[in-house]
C-alpha cells in the first residue's frame, strides 16, 4: 500500500473553519445537520456517550493545514484495533504482570507473562460479528500456555461470545475466546488476587 493510500490530508476529511477530534480516538469527528459533532465509529461514539472522556479542543483549519490522517478504513481496521490492545496492556500491567504489544512483528497482539513460566498469547478482535472462518486464521501459539482472542464486552451484545464459544472453540485447535474482562478476572485468579 502506498503512503497515497494510507494518509490523506486533514481538510479532505472534515469542512469548516475547525476540525473536532473524538476524545476516544482522536480521529477527525463528522458534523451532524444539527451542527454537532460525532465520532465516525458508532461503537467509539457509545463509549464515549457511556464513559466520561471530556470533549477535546477544536483545532483551527489554519494550524492544521499541513496535518494528515489515516485514511478511514486504515483508523477502522488498524488503530481502532490498537486502542483495545493498549487498554488491555495497561490493565494486564496494572496486575504486576510483563506485557509485551505486538510481539514478532505482530504475530498476535500481546505476550503476556506470568510468574512460573505461564505465558498467554493474544490477538484482540473488534469484529461487528463473529466470523468462524476468519477465526480459524489466529493459530494456537506452542510457546504460550494460552492462546485466546479476545473481544470488548461492549459487543457481547452482538456477538455472544458467552453462547459462541462452547459451539467454535472445538474447532479453533486450542484457540479460546474470552471477553476483555474474562481476561482481567482469570489473571487476577492465576495470580491470586482474585477467588
Amino acid at each position: 500500500m502506498s503512503r497515497l493510500e494510507i494518509y490523506v490530508d486533514m481538510d479532505k476529511l472534515a469542512e469548516g473553519s475547525v476540525y473536532h477530534l473524538c476524545p476516544r480516538c482522536k480521529y477527525v469527528q463528522r458534523q451532524r445537520p444539527d451542527g454537532t459533532y460525532t465520532c465516525r465509529n458508532p461503537w467509539c461514539e457509545r463509549l464515549c456517550a457511556t464513559s466520561n472522556f471530556q470533549p477535546l479542543p477544536p483545532i483551527s483549519k489554519e494550524k492544521a493545514a499541513d496535518w494528515k490522517a489515516v485514511t478511514p478504513g486504515v483508523h477502522l481496521y488498524g488503530t481502532l484495533p490498537g486502542i483495545w490492545e493498549i487498554q488491555l496492556q495497561e490493565e494486564l500491567t496494572k496486575l504486576g504482570l510483563c506485557v509485551t504489544l505486538w510481539p514478532f512483528v505482530d504475530e498476535f497482539d500481546l505476550l503476556v507473562e506470568f510468574p512460573r513460566k505461564v505465558r498467554w498469547a493474544i490477538d484482540f478482535k473488534d469484529w461487528a460479528s463473529v466470523d468462524e472462518e476468519r477465526l480459524q486464521k489466529v493459530q494456537y501459539r506452542r510457546d504460550a500456555t494460552e492462546t485466546f482472542v479476545v473481544f470488548p464486552d461492549e459487543r457481547e451484545d452482538y456477538l455472544r461470545i458467552k453462547v459462541v464459544r462452547e459451539q467454535l472453540e472445538p474447532e479453533l485447535e486450542g484457540v479460546r475466546l474470552r471477553l476483555f474482562s474474562e481476561i482481567i478476572t482469570q489473571a487476577q485468579v492465576i495470580l491470586g488476587k482474585k477467588k
